[in-house]
């Protein structure tokens, strides 16, 4: 349909009355994309916001590929409090001029709907459109450049990363920070010859080991050589990245045996970490808001659910544990199985908590709710793994385990695996991380923090698995590492796979993964040892005063007090 300019030339002029209804005549001769964006942009300035959404779905489905459009649409549906809807709407953008807006708004919804790890990747897919914009102007800039390399390595995108770096280093051979990034590269990616090569090479250019001084460190712990690796941490400038370098510092003394040494670094770590006040606020609504979950998850409650209907596809398996419980080493364990698709920490389950909104409405879902948000669930997971996978999907998410509930009301048939490890040498390995801040991880910025977080957590599976029919194998750390056979073996039968013995050597898998996104990158590829089991006994003082409701988890899940 042809429209007249007359309602774009009202709205130019600010006649914002006459400009909605000269749209509204022309409208009732037939559809326009146009006058359907206007009229929708219209209805939303006066707060009409339901009429406007309409208005504005209406020209999206006449013009799809329209940025535009979907940009007001996206920013009505989060005016209008459908926050979970404007998320769905804010579909990854296609490549070109339109990436940065798209990145833009759809970091807005994630952050309307709390989807803190999409909010992150959009965020910085929007940064990384305006960094190649920029670099379309300055081709050769070396700090756009390096800003370009960080933004592909946080978000996953090691090669192109890689290429960035190795561009840089070829216009300059002694570029510090450029060799400092392609280090943590090869770390990531467990290539430890490319980044002992990467040091001889700076070497041989002219760079001072005491500027690489961070770099020589890594690549000596790697090594196993721990003394090597403390005098390049003595020897590291502590203000350049004091959390890495803190990070490093600690397990380095841990590993030596030097524990009080590896506390000290534990709390220079966590001092140093940006805006931390903020994110320990965070962290306590958070625990505070899983709190009031635990308190509704109740035998009157879970009895009032109406059984969900099966559905069509055949449900994942859940992979599910208090961080640091194991199930990255349990994951690539099943990465060996052909038969086995592992997703790794995808927050899909949590697309889905955002649609569906407090969690205690779960007992009021009828099927066309239940299968709506199924669907849901399947079309975020195709955005990873191929619909036609004839095998198992592995869905392995730690903090599913405050969302089983849910799970179950989705996928009352799925297989559920519990990851479980003493809970002090959780939490201890959790201080000693550099995770990537959000309200949940933010709780191992203090020991009593992240004490209180695994009590929730632990609160939330345990009155799950008592008032719900799931069905669940718990795997303890200790027992996998110190005896994986039958562990295994009960594992794959379990979840209804065929055994291999070749399932037995981890190590294949480990490799054949390349960057590993955990914190266990480093720790999955080496030979099963149990040298992490009962480290928490040298940190009695750092654990302080939440050790007591640590304890008292351990009695409950079946550990002794001295690990």
């Amino acid at each position: 349909m042809t429209c007249s300019k007359r309602p774009f030339q009202l709205y130019q002029a600010g006649d914002f009355a006459a400009a909605e209804k000269s749209a509204e005549i022309e409208l009732t001769a037939g559809e326009s994309a146009p006058l359907l964006h206007l009229l929708g942009i219209l209805q939303c300035r006066r707060d009409a916001l339901a009429e406007g959404t309409k208005s504005l779905e209406r020209a999206l489905a006449l013009e799809p590929a329209n940025p535009d459009i979907r940009i007001h649409l996206v920013r009505a549906l989060i005016d209008s409090g459908r926050s979970a809807e404007a998320l769905e709407q804010a579909l990854a953008p296609a490549p070109g001029p339109a990436a940065e807006p798209l990145w833009r708004v759809r970091a807005e919804a994630a952050t309307a709907a709390g989807a803190w790890g999409e909010q992150a990747i959009a965020e910085r897919q929007a940064d990384l459109a305006e960094t190649r914009r920029l670099l379309a102007g300055s081709p050769g800039d070396p700090q756009l450049l390096l800003r370009q390399g960080r933004l592909l390595g946080t978000l996953r995108c090691d090669g192109e990363a890689e290429a960035v770096y190795r561009r840089l280093l070829e216009d300059d051979p002694t570029n510090a920070e450029a060799i400092a990034e392609l280090g943590q590269i090869y770390d990531r990616g467990n290539r430890l010859e490319a980044l002992a090569q990467l040091l001889a090479n700076a070497n041989s250019a002219g760079v001072t080991d005491d500027t690489l001084a961070y770099l020589r460190a890594l690549e000596a712990w790697r090594r196993k050589s721990l003394a090597e690796s403390a005098r390049w941490i003595a020897k590291a400038d502590p203000n350049r990245d004091p959390v890495r370098l803190f990070a490093l510092a600690a397990r380095v003394a841990d590993a030596s045996g030097d524990f009080r040494l590896a506390m000290a670094a534990i709390a220079a770590k966590t001092a140093a970490v940006p805006e931390r006040d903020r994110w320990l606020r965070s962290s306590l609504a958070f625990r505070e808001s899983m709190r009031a979950i635990a308190a509704s998850i109740t035998p009157q409650w879970a009895a009032s659910f109406v059984p969900s209907r099966p559905g069509e596809r055949a449900p994942p398996a859940f992979l599910i544990g208090f961080p640091r419980s194991g199930t990255t080493l349990l994951d690539t364990f099943l990465m060996g199985h052909r038969g086995v698709a592992v997703l790794e920490e995808m927050p899909l389950m949590g697309f889905v908590a955002n649609e569906l909104g407090p969690l205690q409405r779960l007992a009021e879902l009828d099927d066309s709710e239940t299968e709506h948000l199924r669907a849901l669930y399947f079309r975020h997971l195709e955005r990873h793994v191929d619909p036609n996978f004839p095998g198992l999907v592995v869905d392995k998410m730690p903090l599913n385990t405050l969302c089983v509930p849910l799970i179950y009301r989705l996928f009352p048939e799925a297989r559920i695996i519990f990851a479980k490890r003493h809970p002090c040498d959780c939490v201890l390995s959790g201080l000693m991380q550099n995770f990537a801040m959000n309200p949940a991880m933010a709780s191992f910025l203090d020991p009593a923090a992240a004490a209180d977080f695994y009590d929730v957590t632990l609160d939330i599976w345990t009155k799950s698995e008592a008032v719900l029919p799931l069905a669940v194998l718990s795997v303890a750390y200790e027992d996998l590492v110190r005896s994986p056979a039958p562990i295994l073996r009960g594992l794959i039968d379990f979840l209804g796979l065929e055994w291999s013995d070749d399932l037995l050597d981890h190590r294949p898998a480990a490799l054949r993964r390349g960057r590993i996104s955990t914190a266990s990158y480093d720790q999955v590829g080496e030979p099963l040892n149990d040298r992490s089991a009962g480290r928490w006994v040298n940190y009695q003082e750092l654990l302080g005063p939440g050790l007591p409701l640590l304890l008292q988890w351990a009695g409950r899940l079946g550990y002794g007090v001295d690990g």
